[in-house]
């Protein structure tokens, strides 16, 4: 407690200096007070390599010229940081400061970790790190606020400023972020977001802004480019408070965690996700939709109910009409091979492959006509009604085998809109436009397409 290094000529004040092959763990300071006017501060540790740090929080106030952090300063060459959390203030004058780590880096991970101080400079800031390259970041929350005190930096952002070669795992962030000339991003910012992942992450709308308050980007870009689209992402907005309150946020944090782990907890009704079981595991209480996901009247407890009875899906042919689920019983298997003998069977595949199941496999045993009405008379008359076709494997490559056994598919129709202004991502999605769309160790064999129409519009 009270651990005390202001020296303005010092660089590198830290509780450990450098970490090398080592572990630091169940390490806490209360109201430490760390200040120089040289670089690197950290609460916890310099510079971390080949180490892990484990279980450590920090409370107080941390501020250097340039790299700062609550936990660790430099974090690299396969450091793993864990089930840390800051409430620490950190300031740097210049650039680089996280509430975890100023700067990680070459294949580190950081997992399980919090932040709730506030974190103030000019540029390179992030709730949970600076900068982050080729390495990854999972189940981390951030609802500390973010500064840029100059109005005139850039790469701010509520959990890592600027990140390259990254995957981010059930992330969130509500803290304010406030930018600068360009490049802030309630997630993450900086030109090299593309080349990085991000899976089941959230933030609270509005909460990341330039100063005149207009602009807001989930990742961040050049102020005047088209933002990155967050459902291309997986990233998901929420707009209110009582999302976070009411344990909403937590259950949707947790849901698509690999073998039904749980990472993160909190006491229904008050405060918001954190990776401390102490608060508790978050339960839906009462009704749920019929694809398990929760509605209006859903309400959340800390106690494992008994039994939350789930509607059965209502179909229209082969999709609910409630969540848009496919039937995955609509078409019988015989051997692992779906038969598919006519239109509605065809179409059903299609969305089935599309829905995830890009590896199934199907034969034709008829000739199908999708539409049995001539090309001619689909480019004379706009007010015939269409089956039109979705490509199987538009969204992800088809891997499975299809095999026409010598059949034909007639009067297959295909709209592309060439006028419409599609992301990057979205057009290599579309880069195929057929029967298929994109194939990866696929085997597609026997197979006739007649009178079929594709079209751009």
């Amino acid at each position: 407690q009270n651990l005390t290094i202001n020296n303005d000529t010092l660089n590198k004040i830290a509780f450990c200096g450098l970490a090398f092959h080592a572990t630091l763990k169940n390490i806490t300071l209360k109201d430490c007070n760390l200040s120089t006017k040289g670089s690197y501060a950290a609460g916890i540790c310099n510079d971390a390599q080949y180490s892990t740090i484990d279980g450590c929080s920090v409370e107080g106030t941390i501020a250097a010229k340039s790299c700062c952090a609550g936990i660790i300063a430099q974090t690299g060459y396969n450091s793993v940081i864990k089930n840390c959390t800051n409430k620490a203030s950190i300031t740097v004058e210049e650039d680089h400061a996280g509430g975890i780590s100023g700067i990680v880096q070459n294949g580190s991970i950081i997992f399980n970790c919090f932040n709730e101080g506030n974190i103030t400079g000019r540029k390179d800031l992030g709730g949970i790190v600076g900068d982050i390259y080729y390495a990854s970041l999972a189940y981390c929350g951030n609802v500390g606020n973010v500064t840029d005190i100059s109005g005139k930096g850039y790469h701010i952002a509520g959990i890592a400023s600027d990140l390259k070669g990254t995957k981010m795992t059930c992330c969130y962030n509500t803290g304010i972020i406030k930018g600068g000339e360009y490049q802030i991003g309630a997630l993450a910012a900086g030109n090299s977001a593309s080349n990085s992942t991000f899976d089941n992450c959230f933030y609270k709308e509005n909460c990341a802004s330039y100063g005149d308050g207009t602009k807001t980007y989930a990742l961040g870009v050049r102020k005047g480019y088209v933002p990155q689209d967050d459902s291309e992402r997986s990233v998901t907005t929420f707009d209110n408070d009582e999302m976070i309150s009411s344990g909403a946020l937590c259950y949707m944090l947790n849901k698509n965690i690999p073998n039904d782990s749980i990472a993160w907890f909190q006491k229904c009704g008050e405060g918001y996700p954190k990776t401390d079981s102490t608060l508790g595991i978050v339960y839906v209480a009462t009704e749920l939709n019929c694809d398990s996901s929760f509605n209006s009247n859903t309400t959340f407890q800390n106690t494992k109910p008994d039994n939350i009875i789930v509607p059965d899906h209502i179909y229209d042919r082969y999709t609910c009409k409630v969540c848009g689920h496919i039937d995955p019983n609509y078409v019988a298997q015989t051997n692992g091979v779906y038969e598919i003998g006519n239109a509605d069977e065809l179409m059903w595949f299609s969305s089935f492959v599309n829905d995830g199941h890009n590896n199934a496999n199907a034969k034709l045993t008829n000739d199908i006509k999708l539409n049995d009405i001539s090309i001619d008379s689909v480019l004379t008359d706009s007010s015939i009604s269409l089956n039109i076709w979705t490509e199987i494997g538009k969204e992800n490559p088809y891997s499975g085998t299809f095999d026409g056994q010598g059949h034909s598919i007639v009067g297959l129709y295909l709209t592309y809109d060439t006028n419409k202004d599609y992301t990057y991502a979205q057009r290599i999605k579309m880069a195929g436009n057929g029967l298929f769309g994109t194939l990866d160790n696929a085997v597609v064999k026997n197979v006739n397409i007649r009178d079929s129409y594709i079209r751009g519009i």
